[in-house]
């Protein structure tokens, strides 16, 4: 039983061959007597003991050529291969799927640390020769050109290749217990000879498979996929000069074929190579970044694997003899989505550029559609939502006269919201006291809970709506509520009936800082206020000025509201005949008499300047919008054909749009016999130019007319018939109406749910005002439910950010530097204002010599040949050496950071920066950005002009807007303020170095006011995390903030308060205060104790880490760390943060929450989410980490020590070591099942 599960040599020849070879073993296995004739020779056969039999004392055996054997334990013995350099190898295939996790997590520690891993797998020699058989029959072996040959078959390659076909992949099976990929053997495959290729490309699939879950915090990429396998066989004579294509030529570059092997260059990882058949040889791995350095040898044996990390490292593939092999790669995911993937859409060339997004929609509409799902299911299913009016709004009875005779009306039909939209209302959640709640008209109270639930759909809470520059935009035609409850006294009557108030409740309650206007157009009031939303969003620039002092915004709320609360509008609309008598909308057909009317409110959130992973959230593209004016007409409240056509026209011309382009057409068809033929041919007029018919839909059928909201309606309604790709049916719709002239227009009035046929599509939004205004909206959007969805939506970011890139390979044939570039740097330590010429030594190298301020901390980035369009960045804002580099593109948002106090260097230390940039075909493009600070006489003297700095504080007093503050001329470092605290007797304020985000110093917790808790920064994370301060209203209070050689200090003096102080403290120095204490001092949080804490334990060790034998921690021998020993649950994986707290003790509840003003518990954490074994900057202690853990991937029982050593140099003198101690997993095992065999 000691050899279960471990390799093996059989020794002698006292082993039987199984009766039954396949992927499921019996129970008891049959066994052949030693004939002779069975053709197997166990002696010096290897491989791995599956299982032990205690009856005969025997063990089930695999061999390394698939094989299964019967073996005495005398005749067995622990196997343990050679070093791969030696012909041997690292891992053997994993079994079964319980070991496969365990496999992988060692695969890719192997990856990580050595670069490469030889795999022993268990193919027969049968499958083996039936893949070389096979292979003889696949056409279409060739050659690489000659330039590119080294990056997919090695330098001095003597092989050709072949494709696998792509549909040879499609049945590829997952990883199962019964699954071909981790079973010794598959009959199948002995029985069919041509699922031999299959049977080895899967085993690269399951290679992909197991690595995918550890690759981002393993190996530093996420992976993707795979490419299609590429079988390898040796050239044979004249193969070289027939197979061998043209040296590239410009058609290459025109054709996309340079291109895309640079694209493969970027996005290979993972080098996978299966050897099938070979008689020796080696394979060669050099490391990219050591040209002529030392090599790797690995001897060629079939039946193995090979993987290396093709990212860092070439090689050379030399098999001997007649020779065979499977290869792939692992890659990460590409820079653009597939152009030839169906699924992913592409917005159409109207959108390349400045783009209008619709993130979300809320509504309240009749027919319980409470929601935008709710909305769609109701008029996909037809369904019409008039009722007679309910008794709750008034007694119809009261004021119906069928001959509609004067006072009275003739229609008593109507699309009602449920009383529970109109009347619940939480006043508490906004802030309104019950007495002006109760005074509110309905439609306020709705406009708010709409415009919320839009809001928050968006991501838009109510904190992070404060002070966000987001324009709100109503359309509403006034509401009858004054007219009802006018007598009731109080100052907030008004307030609660006015309608400019009813646009300006939500900006007021959220702190919205955007333009706020209340439209009323009539019917077409809610369109409008889309069209002045998309006026303020398509204006907006980063270059131009506050939102409290322009109209253009980048966040736009557009909302339409209408309430029927009182019988008024009834008896006015009877008198010229306005309503249908039947209480329906019969629009487009020959019934239709006139409209039948509606309430309800809608909301949409709009965005610009979305980067592409934000644009993947967008349910519609608003492309163009236009509003005119009937003007001088024959009636002024009858309908202006000339003028709608004017109107669409606008609306397409301004969005670059044909006729044929527009799929769906949502008309304003309210139903009356003159309306609807005047739009339809005005429809006409301007869409009659396609080839395929056009759909005609209108909301109004479903709702009747909305009137102030009735081109929200539409809007949304289109949005979801884009999302489904297909148009809901025009309810009531039997016969064309007459006087409706469709000759020469291709047209189709559906009734029924109708596909539209393509997974993308673009609909225009009619709505024409009675008073003459008419407004018109074009949306894009693309299908994400149903047969059609896409997943993916290419914006074109990709393209635009590249397209310099894109424009070197075409001149230069190349990326990477060329000998006319020149690189400056650009950093904080001057603000950006300024960029200095970097020294080119050599091509491709590049140094710079800066100095470091008195925060002790820069960020910079660097640009080619001065285009702010050409700027080489890292992949993450303020990313440390070695960082992954991109550019030069425009994305200049991410710098890289200098830490002084990382290097525990002073203020003013030079630091000399270099760029390492080039590119070859086999390689790729690469480019390292590295730093290193430099003595003063060693330095070269920097080229940077004096810089003064300016802080400036941000604060609920200014608006959040950046003030600056006054810096003493007597005291170096010292900057100050004053202010008068405002009417609710409180304030908050952070600063920030330069009016830059990325510089803001701030607490640790958010509202702070206790002293204790910890001044950090200067970071780009104190969005919330402010200073709290109480008063009296008016009171003056001073602010201070003194830095000195990166340590700060703030000081806040206040007739109330007194004066107070807040340090930039080391973590060092809390853990020397505090260490006196009997309780922990570290604990930490993790999935493994619920997110409690566990207790670390103290002790001194040596500088090379070894904790003392002698002594306690409380002796002066050493240095003090932390420990604590956790081990691994079932899924095979923990996180956890550090908290360093004096006054909790081990196993007390701990919640993850922001503390308010002063909290012992501080934390320390990495500044990303889920950071793997030495990854990322250390950040706190603070309260700030919400989210933001350590994770250790491994296998169920494994045992991790984490190390906290405070006197390790780091930002904030403290670094956290994940030491990998024991490997207990297989121990525990083979001790459980030798108590289990011992109890059998």
């Amino acid at each position: 039983m000691a050899l279960e599960g471990k390799l093996v040599e059989i020794l002698g020849s006292a082993s039987y061959p199984l009766a039954t070879v396949g992927s499921s073993f019996p129970s008891e296995p049959q066994q052949l007597p030693p004939s002779g004739d069975d053709g197997v020779d166990p002696n010096g056969a290897a491989g791995i003991a599956l299982r032990w039999n205690s009856d005969d004392c025997t063990y089930l055996v695999q061999t390394f050529d698939g094989a299964h054997l019967v073996a005495k334990q005398d005749n067995l013995r622990e196997f343990h291969p050679e070093a791969p350099e030696k012909g041997g190898f690292d891992l053997s295939w994993p079994q079964d799927a319980e070991e496969a996790p365990r496999f992988a997590l060692l695969l890719a520690d192997l990856l990580a640390r050595k670069g490469f891993c030889v795999v022993q797998t268990y193919l027969t020699p049968q499958e083996r020769q039936a893949a070389v058989d096979q292979s003889f029959h696949i056409p279409g072996w060739s050659l690489p050109k000659k330039d590119l040959e080294a990056a997919y078959l090695g330098r001095n390659n003597t092989t050709k290749f072949v494709m696998l076909p792509r549909d040879a992949l499609d049945e590829l099976p997952a990883l199962q217990s019964d699954s071909a990929i981790t079973d010794g053997s598959n009959a199948d495959f002995e029985q069919d000879g041509r699922k031999a290729l299959q049977r080895a490309d899967s085993l690269l699939t399951e290679v992909g498979l197991l690595l995918e879950p550890m690759a981002l915090s393993r190996l530093g990429f996420s992976a993707w996929g795979r490419m299609n396998g590429l079988l390898r066989s040796p050239l044979a004579q004249g193969d070289e000069e027939l197979l061998r294509p043209r040296p590239l030529s410009q058609m290459d570059y025109e054709d996309g074929k340079v291109l895309g092997h640079i694209n493969f260059l970027e996005c290979r990882k993972v080098a996978m190579l299966l050897l099938i058949q070979n008689d020796g040889g080696e394979v060669t791995l050099h490391r990219h970044d050591a040209p002529g350095g030392p090599q790797i040898h690995l001897p060629l044996c079939a039946n193995r694997m090979l993987l290396f990390r093709s990212d860092i490292m070439g090689y050379c593939y030399g098999a001997s003899g007649p020779s065979l092999a499977l290869q792939s790669w692992l890659l990460s995911e590409p820079l653009a989505p597939d152009p030839d993937d169906a699924r992913v859409a592409r917005l159409p060339s109207q959108l390349h550029g400045e783009q209008v997004h619709i993130m979300s929609t809320a509504c309240h509409y009749p027919g319980n559609a409470t929601g935008r799902r709710e909305f769609w299911d109701m008029v996909v299913n037809g369904t019409d939502a008039l009722t007679r009016v309910p008794l709750t709004r008034w007694d119809f009875q009261e004021y119906y006269s069928a001959d509609a005779a004067e006072g009275f009306t003739y229609a008593v039909h109507g699309s009602f919201c449920s009383e529970k939209c109109v009347v619940m209302f939480d006043n508490d959640f906004f802030g309104v006291s019950e007495e002006e709640a109760r005074i509110m008209s309905p439609g306020q109270r709705l406009v708010l809970q709409t415009g919320y639930e839009a809001l928050q759909q968006a991501g838009i809470t109510k904190k992070l709506a404060c002070g966000l520059a987001c324009g709100v935009f109503l359309g509403d035609s006034g509401n009858e509520w004054p007219r009802l409850f006018a007598h009731l006294p109080g100052p907030q009557q008004m307030l609660g009936s006015s309608n400019c108030v009813t646009g300006s409740r939500l900006a007021h309650i959220l702190g919205l800082r955007g333009p706020c206007s209340v439209t009323d157009t009539a019917c077409s009031s809610s369109l409008v206020a889309i069209g002045l939303a998309h006026m303020a969003l398509r204006n907006a620039t980063p270059q131009q000025p506050e939102s409290n002092i322009t109209s253009h915004v980048n966040t736009a709320l557009a909302q339409g509201c209408n309430l029927i609360l009182s019988p008024r509008m009834y008896i006015l609309y009877s008198g010229p005949h306005m309503l249908s008598p039947r209480g329906r909308c019969f629009t487009f057909d020959s019934s239709a008499d006139g409209y039948a009317r509606g309430e309800g409110c809608g909301s949409l959130v709009l965005k610009t300047l979305c980067s592409n992973a934000q644009a993947q959230d967008s349910l519609a593209c608003l492309i163009g919008s236009a509003v005119n004016q009937d003007g001088r007409s024959l009636v002024s409240t009858a309908p202006n054909g000339p003028s709608q056509q004017q109107c669409i026209r606008s609306s397409m011309v301004e969005s670059s749009l044909s006729a044929s382009e527009i799929t769906v057409a949502e008309c304003h068809g309210t139903g009356t016999a003159l309306g609807d033929p005047i739009e339809v041919s005005a429809l006409r007029m301007v869409m009659q130019d396609r080839k395929l018919p056009i759909l005609n839909t209108s909301a109004k059928t479903n709702l009747g007319h909305l009137e102030a909201s009735a081109g929200m309606a539409g809007f949304l309604k289109c949005i979801n018939l884009l999302n489904s790709s297909c148009a809901p049916p025009n309810n009531h719709f039997r016969f064309l109406n007459p006087h409706m002239d469709t000759n020469g227009y291709p047209v189709y009035f559906n009734s029924e749910l109708t596909d539209y046929g393509c997974h993308t599509g673009i609909s225009g939004v009619s709505s024409f005002g009675f008073g003459g205004t008419n407004a018109r909206a074009d949306l894009w959007a693309r299908c994400l439910r149903g047969s059609r969805s896409t997943v993916e939506l290419d914006t074109g970011e990709w393209m635009q950010q590249r397209s310099l890139y894109f424009q070197r390979i075409y001149h230069y044939g190349s990326p990477g530097p060329h000998p006319s570039d020149q690189v400056y740097v650009s950093g904080s330590w001057d603000a950006y204002s300024s960029l200095q010429a970097m020294e080119q030594r050599e091509l491709g190298e590049y140094v710079a010599t800066v100095n470091i301020g008195e925060t002790r901390c820069e960020h910079f980035h660097l640009v080619v040949n001065q285009d702010p369009n050409q700027v080489i960045h890292p992949s993450e804002n303020l990313s440390g050496r070695h960082s992954a580099s991109q550019g030069p593109d425009t994305t200049s948002k991410a710098n890289w950071l200098i830490s002084g106090k990382l290097d525990d260097v002073p203020a003013g230390t030079s630091y000399q920066i270099r760029l390492r940039w080039g590119f070859s075909w086999e390689r790729g493009e690469y480019k390292l950005v590295t730093w290193e600070p430099v003595g003063i006489a060693d330095a070269p003297k920097a080229s940077l002009r004096d810089f003064r700095h300016q802080y400036a504080i941000v604060a609920s007093w200014t608006a959040w807007q950046f003030q600056d503050m006054v810096m003493s001329r007597e005291d170096v470092g010292l900057w100050t303020t004053s202010l008068r605290i405002g009417l609710s007797g409180q304030e908050e304020f952070q600063f920030a170095r330069d009016k830059d985000w990325a510089q803001v110093i701030h607490p640790a917790a958010p509202k702070a006011s206790d002293t204790s808790i910890r001044l950090t920064g200067p970071d780009n994370g104190g969005h919330g995390m402010n200073w709290f301060l109480q008063g009296r209203i008016g009171e003056v209070v001073t602010i201070q903030l003194r830095i000195v050689d990166g340590d700060f200090t703030v000081t806040m003096a206040s007739e109330t308060n007194g004066i107070q102080s807040w340090h930039s403290r080391s973590c060092e120095d809390d853990v020397e205060e505090s260490f006196s204490d009997k309780e922990p001092l570290f604990l930490l949080s993790g999935t493994w104790n619920g997110w409690g804490t566990s207790a670390m334990r103290a002790s001194r060790c040596l500088d090379e880490g070894q904790p003392i034998v002698s002594g306690d921690a409380h002796g002066s021998t050493g240095r003090l760390v932390f420990r604590h020993i956790l081990v691994l649950g079932d899924r095979g994986f923990e996180e956890f943060q550090v908290i360093m707290d004096s006054s909790s003790q081990p196993g007390t509840e701990w919640q993850w929450r922001f503390p308010r003003g002063g909290s012992s518990q501080q934390r320390l954490y990495p500044h990303k989410e889920q950071a793997c074994l030495g990854e990322g900057i250390l950040c706190g202690p603070d309260s700030s980490g919400h989210g933001r853990n350590w994770r250790i991937d491994g296998v169920p029982g494994q045992k991790f020590q984490v190390l906290l050593d405070p006197g390790q140099d780091d930002s904030r003198k403290a670094k956290l070591l994940l030491v990998l101690m024991l490997l207990l997993l297989l121990l525990l095992l083979l001790l459980w099942l030798f108590v289990f065999g011992c109890c059998c």
